[in-house]
């Protein structure tokens, strides 16, 4: 692909008179111009890219990549966050244990100050001591209850802790999936849109050939100029193809820029060709079977249930029928049932794609014989035409056809990658990031 950049640089030197300010001026215009050049230096630096290529750059550098990071960063910053709490509930678990083990009686108050047992002044004393030793102890202790500090929030601390801590790699990766997944799009958006712009330009092409040809043939008297204008209607409508093709092939190299952060009018070559993948995909049983050991959906609805459990588990001893005891239960069978739909869900999207693949594959096949057939039909009108038994309208159709066919078939291509990529994106970790 060739596209030539035109950029202008507009210089202005603005001097006075002072000596010192025109030495400032001429620092100043001297630095922006070679800023400049140096901008116009990158952007017109051709680049030349491999789909693997733009995948390593969207996945090293740029700010989706700065994001992944930071999102992991994040992630083990909120699991040494549920170690910190797990260690604050278990050192107060252990404050409660002991301050209990500290509750007195007034006799212990009598012994331990050596008060007189038999005087209703010492008794009342001791009776006051323990009172307010024992208030003392029972406030800090509902302090800490009241805090958070029980058995149940510890468990659920440890839980959180273990699972962030597991799955904050999985949670990096599912990042990484969503760039890659984007970069594979756009890469072949573009090398879609580029194989339309060339299309559209062997068409324009073939409707200037076939012009050339009816004049002729109209010069010396064999065809009408109602022929000629035909033929030249269809060259506008190819010309305005090729206008359209290259709006959609320019705003595809611009966004595929702006994804990895060049700049929008960078030139950039596509070294990889839009073709149909040709590689194997994995049979829908064993596709469904990855899904469900690997899909980051499922590990959190199971992480769900499992705190669920031992919420409804901590109110266990409640009456059946109290509110407390029945929020629970229904909390808990809530988390199951989303854990099992979510099974079912991803099995029922792992196998449309399945089916979505197996149509676009069958598309492909079509796609391919109908360009042979007008390919072969295009050939066919032509000899026909030139011993005259074909006329120019049946060689404009067949030469739109042709057209058509080619851009149907660049598109079942692309329609059929982007179709195995949805499915073998399905069978991994995915796309989704884990809540912890």
């Amino acid at each position: 692909m060739v596209r030539k950049r035109v950029l202008s640089l507009v210089l202005a030197a603005m001097l006075t008179v002072l000596y010192p300010a025109a030495a400032f001026a001429e620092s100043t215009e001297s630095t922006g111009a070679e800023s400049e050049k140096d901008k116009e230096s990158a952007v017109t630096e051709v680049k030349y890219l491999s789909l693997d290529d733009a995948i390593e750059i969207m996945t090293t550098s740029g700010t989706r990549a700065e994001t992944a990071e930071l999102n992991k960063e994040s992630d083990t910053a909120v699991a040494n966050g549920y170690s910190e709490n797990y260690k604050n509930i278990s050192d107060g678990l252990d404050t409660i244990d002991a301050a209990g083990s500290q509750s007195v009686s007034a006799q212990q108050i009598i012994m331990q100050y050596h008060l007189n047992a038999s005087s209703a002044t010492d008794l009342v004393l001791a009776s006051t001591i323990a009172n307010v030793t024992n208030q003392t102890i029972y406030d800090s202790i509902k302090a800490a209850r009241d805090s958070g500090v029980s058995n149940t929030n510890k468990n659920i601390m440890k839980e959180r802790r273990d699972f962030a801590r597991k799955y904050t790699d999985d949670n990096y990766t599912a990042d990484i999936n969503q760039i890659k997944k984007d970069t594979v799009n756009i890469y072949n958006t573009v090398l879609l849109a580029e194989e339309n712009y060339k299309i559209a330009q062997e068409n324009l092409e073939a409707q200037n050939k076939i012009l050339k040809n009816i004049t002729a043939k109209k010069n010396v008297g064999v065809l009408s100029k109602k022929d000629v204008l035909e033929a030249k209607s269809a060259v506008t409508d190819a010309e305005s193809d090729v206008r359209a093709a290259e709006t959609q092939m320019e705003y595809a190299h611009m966004s595929f820029n702006y994804l990895l952060g060049f700049d929008p009018m960078q030139e950039v070559v596509f070294t990889d060709e839009l073709s149909a993948d040709t590689s194997e995909v994995a049979d829908v049983e064993t596709a469904v079977e990855n899904a469900l050991a690997n899909r980051n959906e499922i590990k959190g609805a199971d992480f769900a249930e499992k705190i669920y459990e031992i919420l409804a588990g901590s109110v266990s001893a409640y009456p059946k029928n109290s509110s407390t005891r029945m929020t629970a239960d229904i909390n808990y069978k809530t988390a199951q049932k989303t854990a099992n739909d979510a099974r079912v869900q991803i099995e029922i999207d792992v196998r449309n794609k399945a089916a979505v693949v197996s149509d676009k594959k069958a598309e492909l096949v079509a796609a391919a014989a109908l360009q042979e057939y007008a390919s072969e039909g295009l050939r066919l009108v032509e000899l026909t035409y030139e011993e005259g038994l074909s006329t120019p309208d049946e060689l404009l159709e067949m030469q739109v056809k042709v057209y058509q066919s080619n851009l149907n078939a660049a598109n079942a291509a692309a329609a059929y990658n982007l179709a195995v990529i949805e499915y073998n994106d399905a069978q991994g970790i995915g796309t989704m990031r884990i809540p912890f």
